[in-house]
């Protein structure tokens, strides 16, 4: 029986340790306190008034209720408060009440009105406003657009205002002048000037400052709120009237936008073309925008504004644009400079004619130059022209010369190998040229006075096509007039000595033998250690297998061989 007990035991501690291992942590959750924007008075009368006030924030506290706590004010001191509840469901935003005490409001009574929120967890005021009727109300009106300047006229009885009243700008504190109306019925001010930006709300209110009381070390003010306005921008004048299509406009004015801010009601216009508020803005960047004079101006949301002095480009001058090259063949590039470009043309849509024929324009070097393509076009001096939406046509006074390469002769109808060939044509100073001779490439040959000059390198016998290029913008382009000349066969007219010795210099003389790089005695390969146009010299070889043998030369795509045979001693 001890056993069964003891076990029992046992098992209810365990039980017990596993249950307080089972437990969960209770998440910590952060506690912020309730928070309410001053009070204000919406409306006032002999019969009431309306007090408002906004709750910014609440937390996680259960919310027992809310309401009103409302106290008369005597010598500068609050009487006993009287707790209004009006319910539990409060949200966040606006908090508002209808004060109306039986008999309605005496010139001699004031009292203080707030709004509370009492959670399980604490107890949380507003500030008080101070009510009292002076014979002053003031009518609620729709909120409405403004500029700085503007007059505000707003409807109420004002019988009961006197010099200790001001109009304070809730946004800056501003203390603003205003004037009522004979019949006291109006109540006029101007919107002064302050830096929220475009679309910001402002609220002004009519305040006592002799009735101040103090709340919580804040001065508290018998205050009655004045219609809420929203502030629009105004846009200064342009002070340039003279300028690049490169550069930004840089705006000034009241209340205008932040760099980062969005606005939906705020709209440039540039020669009629309304488009986003943009600061600084560039002319380039609006769709559809032609001429180089613009009327600029804007479209607040209230009205539209046009500025009187016109916004002038500074024009491009045709008479500046130098080029790189006065004769060109088609299909080459010219380099096109003496103007500012990147400030006349910078991201514009801009073409180019050579003649009366588009020219692909290439690369825009920033304030340098522009590269321009010759089209394939006919022989004939052309001015260059730029098109552009913002200017006139701009023509070149200075004309390029184009000329097409047409090869007119060669200075020879039959020639050897390492010959030197001269090729006569349309050729231009300077322009690199190659040649294809029979398909054989010679590369890069320059001029001299006006001539093509090249050597035949190792060719086959027989007739010889020449074929003269010059590189274009994108390829080869082959010059027209095709020519040709023989290619004699390679021969040898002598050797000498004869007879020699390991060591001795031999001769071999010849047409066409220049370019000889395969030299055999006998059969046997031999260094060429000397080379003239017509002749070479090879070293008689100290391990000569045979007795005697011929020179053999393997050139023309082919082999020749001396009659003559040498012998070595």
């Amino acid at each position: 029986m001890k056993q069964i007990l003891y076990m029992l035991f046992m098992t209810a501690l365990t039980c017990v340790a596993c249950k307080k291992t089972e437990e969960k942590l209770v998440p910590i959750i952060e506690s912020k306190p309730i928070a309410f924007e001053f009070s204000k008075i919406e409306e006032i009368s002999q019969s009431g008034a309306t007090v408002s006030t906004r709750l910014v924030s609440l937390n996680q506290e259960n919310i027992l209720e809310y309401g009103v706590l409302i106290s008369r004010v005597e010598s500068g001191n609050s009487g006993k408060e009287e707790q209004i509840a009006l319910g539990k469901d409060v949200k966040i935003g606006t908090l508002s009440y209808s004060f109306t005490p039986k008999g309605g409001l005496k010139s001699a009574d004031r009292y203080a009105v707030g709004f509370y929120i009492q959670t399980d967890k604490g107890f949380y005021r507003s500030t008080a406003v101070m009510i009292r009727w002076n014979n002053i109300s003031v009518e609620p009106a729709e909120i409405k657009s403004v500029r700085t300047g503007d007059k505000i006229t707003v409807n109420g009885n004002f019988e009961g205002v006197n010099e200790s009243y001001l109009i304070r700008n809730s946004y800056y504190q501003t203390i603003i002048p205003y004037e009522i109306s004979s019949d006291k019925k109006k109540l006029t001010y101007v919107i002064p000037k302050t830096t929220a930006t475009h679309g910001s709300t402002l609220e002004f209110f009519l305040q006592n400052i002799s009735s101040a009381g103090s709340n919580n070390g804040y001065p508290d003010y018998e205050s009655y709120a004045l219609p809420r306005v929203k502030v629009v921008a105004t846009i200064d004048p342009l002070i340039v009237s003279n300028m690049y299509l490169n550069t930004p406009i840089t705006l000034t004015g009241q209340n205008l936008p932040d760099r980062y801010q969005e606005t939906t009601d705020l709209f440039l216009i540039v020669n009629g073309i309304k488009v986003k508020y943009q600061n600084p803005f560039n002319l380039f960047d609006i769709a559809g925008l032609k001429g180089n004079t613009f009327k600029i101006g804007y479209h607040n949301g209230i009205n539209e504004v046009i500025f009187p002095t016109a916004v002038q480009l500074i024009l491009p001058n045709g008479a500046d644009m130098i080029f790189n090259r006065s004769v060109v063949h088609p299909k080459t590039s010219v380099q096109v400079s003496g103007m500012k470009f990147n400030q006349f043309f910078y991201n514009s849509r801009f073409t180019v004619q050579f003649g009366e024929l588009a020219a692909d324009q290439g690369q825009l070097n920033y304030d340098e130059s522009i590269q321009l393509q010759i089209p394939d076009i006919s022989n004939g001096s052309y001015p260059i022209s730029i098109n552009s939406p913002y200017y006139d046509k701009i023509t070149s006074n200075n004309k390029i010369e184009v000329r097409k390469l047409t090869l007119s002769q060669v200075d020879t109808k039959t020639a050897y190998i390492g010959d030197q060939i001269k090729v006569s044509g349309t050729f231009i100073d300077g322009i690199e040229y190659g040649v294809n001779l029979n398909d054989h490439a010679i590369y890069d040959k320059k001029l001299n006075n006006g001539t093509m000059t090249f050597k035949i390198p190792d060719q086959k016998e027989g007739k010889a096509l020449i074929k003269v290029y010059y590189y274009g913008t994108n390829d080869q382009i082959f010059g027209e007039g095709d020519l040709s000349f023989n290619i004699e066969k390679s021969t040898i007219s002598s050797v000498s000595p004869l007879y020699a010795y390991p060591g001795d210099l031999i001769t071999v003389k010849g047409k066409g033998i220049m370019h000889a790089e395969q030299v055999f005695l006998g059969g046997q390969y031999v260094q060429v250690v000397n080379r003239t146009n017509d002749s070479f010299q090879f070293l008689a070889p100290s391990n000569f297998m045979q007795t005697k043998g011929r020179v053999t030369i393997n050139i023309n795509e082919g082999v020749i061989q001396s009659e003559d045979y040498i012998e070595i001693k």
